[in-house]
């Protein structure tokens, strides 16, 4: 609280005649920064205590500041300080080798596009060290990929991989697919293809994993199908930016949004057929995710989405 009673202080100072204090706190680029710095060393500094990370956390989002990045931080910093525990390092050791490593990143938030961040990243040994331990500890956790059928059920959002992928992400490394392979090997393709779609898997790669990890034959065989017509698209559309396609495709799909909400909106009525209405709306605009939501609905079943 003093630091966001300092905070408005300042940017009251800052604000001229007749102008009046707007939420949330609009900083400069500088303080800012500094800010990013001092919530992500207080946050790192006190792993274990929940109160005092969700503080740095709240202090930013009152000013208006990016948090995920923080959070996915702060889990993965606690679960490899975990794994060191657990491996009986000293406690004190690890906590601060853990925090020196996590406070050696690369600071992308300024970088001028996607491109510099993702080259800032995979040029940073301290975020490939994170990265590599991050996977150990996450290997070491339940349940594994070899997992019996029975314990399917604990595989979803709490999935231990999911940290893993969000990391990569938040801090532009390259995707990790060991969550896709996990997800696969348990023929769980409704996270499947929800995950794989949230990444912007390519298609190639979508189909690599359906043809070596998916067990069941007909399920393969359908996401398969589901993954060339992807990947089919793709490439029609890439050849239409470059010329080499039928003129204007790619501009006709890009008018023609798969707008879910809408339609579910027109049909709220109760007619007994939105799945099957809903189903037919993915296939016309090829759109995977509204056919995992289709198959929420009891008038369709999952082997026809």
């Amino acid at each position: 609280m003093m630091a966001y009673h300092v905070l408005m202080t300042k940017c009251k100072q800052s604000l001229k005649p007749g102008e009046e204090l707007r939420f949330p706190l609009a900083l400069e680029p500088e303080d800012a920064r500094r800010l990013r710095k001092a919530a992500k060393s207080v946050a790192l500094h006190n792993l274990l205590n929940e109160g005092v990370v969700s503080s740095a956390v709240c202090l930013l989002e009152l000013c208006g500041l990016e948090t995920e990045k923080l959070r996915v931080d702060v889990e993965a910093a606690k679960r490899i300080y975990s794994h060191a525990v657990q491996n009986s390092e000293s406690g004190s050791r690890s906590a601060a080798s853990v925090i020196q490593l996590f406070q050696s990143f690369p600071d992308t938030e300024e970088a001028e596009d996607a491109s510099a961040a993702a080259e800032a990243a995979i040029t940073s040994p301290h975020l490939l060290n994170a990265l590599r331990m991050l996977e150990e500890s996450t290997w070491a956790l339940d349940p594994h990929p070899s997992a019996p059928a029975a314990s399917i059920q604990a595989l979803g959002y709490d999935l231990p991989w999911h940290l893993v992928a969000l990391f990569c992400r938040v801090h532009s490394l390259p995707r990790s697919l060991t969550l896709l392979h996990e997800l696969a090997r348990n023929n769980d393709w409704v996270m499947f293809l929800y995950e794989s779609d949230l990444q912007q898997c390519p298609a190639d790669t979508v189909l690599d994993i359906v043809a070596g990890y998916f067990t069941e034959l007909p399920l393969q065989s359908h996401l398969q199908i589901l993954a060339n017509s992807i990947a089919s698209r793709d490439l029609g559309e890439s050849g239409a930016r470059e010329g080499k396609g039928p003129r204007g495709a790619a501009k006709t799909d890009s008018a023609m949004p798969a707008n879910a909400i809408g339609f579910l909106e027109r049909n709220r009525s109760g007619s007994a057929k939105v799945g099957r209405g809903l189903l037919q709306h993915a296939l016309l605009h090829r759109k995977a995710r509204l056919a995992v939501v289709a198959s929420a609905f009891s008038d369709v079943s999952y082997l026809q989405c």
